[in-house]
């Protein structure tokens, strides 16, 4: 693309800058004349203007090396002569455009190169006066000419470098523009992509609390039904000593009444023989005799037997105590196993609702971002907006 169109600068627009600057065909005339003068002072106008703008360091650092200098000194001459050739067309404008650009491209500041203008100017006005005797009218007429020809010329070179400048510029920013509000857009598309895992990461770290607390009140709840375990159990065998307790006492009775009947056997057998020696006298009691002695034996035998059921329950007793002390035992360990699992759950719920807390806290924070980041996308789209559609003449 030629730089008057990228620019906008077309035959109508060149027509309206000559106008405006009222460049008529008597200046070009008055232009063209001072050609050969031109050509014969170019090389020493070029020399002392580079002479001047060398020594200061900001544009001898852009301009770089000796090699580079004296390309742009030919350049320099070449603009110069241009200045004085007669054709400003369009070529002319493309030639004057691509100064602007260059000037940019090297990062030269209007600073610089708008202060070149007066210099070299300088140096054609001062060697113009001996081209012309000022002492007559005609002469300082036709100075006067030229000097308001090349003053005209020169500003609408200016404009065309400094428009083109700052359009090169505008471009530039227009892309840093766009390409940061494509960046922006990635990153909003991001950050609400974020955003919503943030926001379902919450949800579910929402969930797997109440899923913990949940198993939390689960433990709980069997931790409360082995308490209660635990005391039914400690009550069976408090109850199963207090009847082994009884049935010793039974037995002790039962022992009694044991040694009542064996010495009752043995004071029937002796009223027997008693009984006997009395001969018919003492038949009667023998009867008496004989039955007590029987009673003594059937007491002993169910002494015996209420032994033997006593002893029984008692090892019933004492196989049921061991037996509820065995579950209590264990009952204890698994209580002590659940109420690990309950510290454990409890680890977890505490843990689970500080990362619900943090990742709540962590998808409030991406929200916030996505909005800003839709706040500062808007306003890069806006800055891209506005920078592609000023033209460089409104800079002007």
């Amino acid at each position: 693309m030629e730089l008057g169109e990228r620019f906008g600068v077309d035959a109508r627009d060149r027509d309206v800058r000559k106008r405006f600057s009222q460049l008529s065909e008597r200046d070009v005339q008055d232009l063209t004349a001072i050609r050969s003068f031109m050509e014969q002072n170019v090389d020493a106008i070029v020399e002392s203007f580079y002479e001047h703008i060398l020594t200061f360091d900001p544009v001898r650092e852009k301009m770089g090396g000796e090699t580079v200098i004296s390309r742009l000194q030919r350049t320099q001459k070449e603009y110069l002569l241009d200045l004085v050739r007669g054709d400003y067309g369009e070529d002319y404008f493309e030639r004057r455009l691509h100064v602007g650009v260059v000037h940019e491209r090297i990062g030269l500041a209007p600073k610089w190169y708008l202060g070149a203008y007066p210099v070299f100017f300088h140096e054609i006005v001062r060697r113009l006066q001996s081209r012309f005797w000022l002492g007559s009218k005609l002469s300082l007429r036709r100075y006067t000419r030229t000097l308001t020809a090349l003053v005209r010329i020169v500003f609408i070179d200016a404009q065309l470098s400094i428009e083109t400048y700052v359009g090169a510029l505008t471009e530039k920013i227009a892309q840093s523009v766009t390409s940061i509000s494509t960046a922006m857009q990635e990153l909003r598309s991001s950050s609400r992509h974020s955003a919503e895992q943030a926001e379902s990461a919450a949800a579910e770290a929402s969930e797997a609390l109440r899923a913990v607390d949940d198993g939390t009140s689960v433990v709980l709840q069997a931790l409360e039904g082995m308490g209660h375990l635990r005391g039914s159990m400690d009550q069976i065998a408090s109850e199963m000593r207090r009847l082994n307790d009884q049935t010793a006492q039974i037995k002790r009775v039962t022992e009694v009444v044991g040694g009542l009947a064996e010495e009752t056997n043995l004071l029937a057998l002796n009223a027997k023989v008693e009984a006997v020696r009395a001969g018919a006298q003492g038949a009667a009691f023998t009867v008496i005799a004989t039955r007590i002695r029987d009673l003594a034996d059937e007491s002993r035998s169910s002494v015996g037997e209420i032994n033997n059921i006593v002893q029984s329950i008692q090892q019933a007793a004492d196989d049921a105590v061991q037996t509820v002390d065995n579950g209590a035992r264990t009952v204890d360990d698994e209580v002590a196993h659940v109420e690990g699992a309950g510290a454990a759950f409890q680890d977890l719920a505490n843990s689970v609702r500080s990362l619900s807390e943090s990742v709540q806290g962590i998808s409030m924070n991406m929200e916030q971002q996505a909005a800003a980041i839709a706040d500062v996308v808007g306003t890069m789209d806006e800055l891209d907006h506005v920078s592609s559609r000023e033209g460089a003449d409104e800079f002007v």
